[in-house]
């Protein structure tokens, strides 16, 4: 045996694993880039032309012939495009985020802007909390036209909805940078907070509502129909169609305690149920020649057009390039890579807008899906390597037998990816918001199970509003998203689970890097064929 045979093998391993993932080195190279970026803040067009010749450059010596007799030039040659390959990854994540931080200008004191209101963050009883944008900023005797997201709190009688826009003289009260909550806030791309009240507005116009805010009030209008008690249809509208402007502080704090504060709020989660329900409700067109292709086709226009009524949020827009690269690929009979598909569907989403970067529900959503693809599915895989073998000439104890087993696989699966997700997510959860809730590792398989049962039966009533299935959806919602209120509202009422903590950024990147550290010992590990 030579000397350091005993590392080479498993480097060896991993190094195969990462190549068969070229998109997750990808991400990492752009995220990089996006984090040096923002820290030095370059000037734009530094960055354009960086990129722009390091691209060239790429190209050309990608394109170059190589010769048979200078072994050394082209190795070297091969070198150097790699170092270029790598500098066009960073500088794209530079980009990214000098083209956010361009359309920034600082608004001082008090302005003329136009603002138009884009969502509700936040519904109180007396106010409007709205995530809108300030389009345009009066400069003089002239209007220039801006691009800044803020925040604005209007009071409810005066009738804003998404989509309005104003006129009015506002002043723009900036977010505290020293503060977590104002650095955060800057860092996804807010700049401020506007407080407006009418005797600031000149000129209030109605917009006409989008695509996505008329599917949610068609989806509200069936929900409504069931005539569902007031608590249970809060829970469903929140679920199923991402309207949360019904739920009120006790119930948002009860599913917090519960550590189920992610189940209010449609994310990746719900679109995978979503993927499901859809799939098997146009499983018959497979039956018919090229009903795979019209399946999927429909599948994926069913998943973008339920993306934008909830919103299109990190999470959500996420999880819709994910699903619908794993549906075409099913369509189309390719293999894909799960870990693969996420980095892309995470490439693609940062390249576009590198603030994301920054977002909780972006960062909490990508490390609960690799850990469940990287930990969760071979996990459950192993504890569940038994397999029922079904045949037509069994007897009726050998067929429950062969059920119990599927549903006990199925559960357990369902508890070790929900336990897995919650074990990701703790650290940078308790990072970000100071707060740990240990209910999710104990009832969170729970809530997760009874999630899906209600946000499909929910989905399945939207898109099939028949009279014979309103009874059906009714029982259903009450008996199941009554269970799920009424197990929050039991962990709330015991404080012995939910712990206030302070976990700073460092403590959060060593408990990442021991994480890293161990699934690459995995990876370095030989696999069984």
């Amino acid at each position: 045996m030579k000397p350091f045979d005993y590392i080479s093998s498993p480097v060896e391993n991993i190094c195969a694993r990462v190549e068969r993932l070229p998109m997750m080195v990808v991400m990492a190279g752009v995220a990089v880039g996006i984090v040096v970026a923002d820290r030095l803040r370059p000037e734009l067009w530094v960055v354009a032309v960086g990129f722009v010749v390091a691209l060239v450059a790429a190209l050309w010596l990608g394109a170059g012939r190589k010769t048979q007799k200078n072994a050394t030039q082209n190795t070297h040659r091969k070198t150097l495009h790699r170092w270029l390959v790598v500098s066009v990854v960073l500088l794209a994540g530079a980009l990214a985020i000098a083209l956010r931080r361009a359309g920034d200008v600082p608004l001082e004191g008090w302005r003329a802007m136009e603002i138009e209101f884009l969502s509700v963050a936040h519904h109180y009883p007396e106010k409007v909390d709205f995530d809108a944008r300030v389009v345009a900023v009066r400069e003089g005797e002239e209007w220039r036209r801006t691009a800044m997201d803020v925040r604005v709190m209007v009071p409810a009688e005066m009738g804003i909805e998404v989509g309005d826009r104003v006129l009015s003289r506002s002043r723009l009260r900036g977010f505290d940078e020293r503060t977590s909550y104002g650095g955060y806030m800057l860092r996804v791309g807010v700049a401020g907070r506007i407080y407006l009240d009418a005797e600031q507005v000149a000129h209030h116009a109605k917009g006409r509502a989008s695509v996505g805010e008329r599917l949610r009030q068609r989806a509200m209008q069936r929900i409504e129909a069931l005539r569902l008690t007031p608590s249970v249809g809060a829970v469903v509208s929140a679920m199923s169609v991402g309207e949360r402007s019904r739920l009120t502080p006790e119930m948002r704090r009860s599913y917090v305690r519960a550590g189920g504060a992610h189940l209010l709020a449609v994310s990746g989660l719900h679109i995978g149920f979503l993927f499901v329900v859809v799939n098997l409700l146009l499983m018959p067109l497979t039956a018919l020649r090229g009903g795979q292709l019209a399946r999927s086709a429909v599948a994926v226009v069913v998943i973008w057009l339920y993306a934008m009524m909830v919103g299109m949020s990190p999470s959500v827009m996420r999880a819709a390039v994910m699903f619908t690269l794993v549906q075409l690929s099913t369509a189309l009979g390719s293999r894909t890579t799960h870990l693969n598909t996420l980095c892309f569907a995470a490439t693609m989403m940062l390249l576009w807008d590198a603030r994301m970067l920054y977002d909780a529900g972006f960062l909490l959503s990508v490390l609960a899906v690799a850990a469940i693809v990287e930990w969760g599915v071979p996990l459950s895989r192993w504890l569940c390597r038994e397999r029922p073998h079904f045949e037509l000439t069994e007897n009726l104890y050998s067929w429950r037998r062969a059920i119990l087993r599927r549903v006990g696989r199925w559960v357990v699966t369902t508890f070790v990816v929900s336990l897995v997700a919650s074990v990701a997510t703790m650290p940078l959860a308790a990072s970000m918001f100071g707060e740990v809730s240990l209910w999710s590792v104990g009832v969170g398989t729970l809530m997760v199970l009874l999630c899906a049962v209600a946000v499909s039966s929910a989905l399945v009533w939207v898109m099939m509003p028949l009279p014979m299935l309103q009874g059906v959806a009714r029982w259903l919602l009450e008996g199941v998203v009554g269970t799920m209120n009424g197990i929050a509202e039991w962990c709330a009422q015991s404080k012995v689970m939910a712990h206030s903590v302070e976990f700073d950024a460092v403590a959060c990147w060593l408990v990442y890097i021991a994480f890293l550290l161990i699934t690459l010992a995995l990876w370095s590990m030989p696999r069984k064929r």
